[in-house]
């Protein structure tokens, strides 16, 4: 659906941003959440504030990589109808902060919360889609 209301170029335009996304967001990680794994299930009791850090860790790595790729679509875009998707697509970062804490359950072996984390993500960030395409 969204190809057909872009275009070929402007879809074009929308993938090359949508992994620059996936780019920033495996970069921005550090694999910090294997980290925490790791020593989270070699010393439990220390788990609480391992995630914590985690989280704020995630956080402030996930504004950092929503602000540099907003940053780069308005160079590119300027201003618009394609600036405002492309922001859009930026969105689907901010949910890896609390997502963060579902490491806990990786400690524990128990993943449903890690992947629901991420559909919510990426559900939040189709919809968005849809809603400005469709607009």
């Amino acid at each position: 659906m969204l190809p057909r209301q872009l275009g070929a170029h402007d879809f074009g335009i929308f993938a090359f941003y949508l992994s620059l996304h996936q780019l920033l967001q495996n970069v921005f990680d550090f694999g910090s959440a294997t980290i925490v794994i790791r020593e989270a299930a070699r010393e439990r009791s220390e788990a609480g504030r391992l995630i914590g850090m985690l989280v704020c860790i995630k956080g402030a790595t996930a504004a950092l990589a929503m602000l540099a790729l907003i940053g780069v679509a308005w160079v590119f875009e300027g201003p618009g109808s394609r600036f405002a998707i492309l922001a859009l697509a930026a969105v689907p970062l901010l949910f890896h902060a609390p997502a963060g804490a579902a490491a806990i359950f990786n400690v524990d072996m128990t993943f449903k919360w890690s992947v629901f984390a991420s559909v919510a993500g990426q559900s939040a960030w189709l919809l968005g889609t849809l809603g400005l395409a469709l607009a």
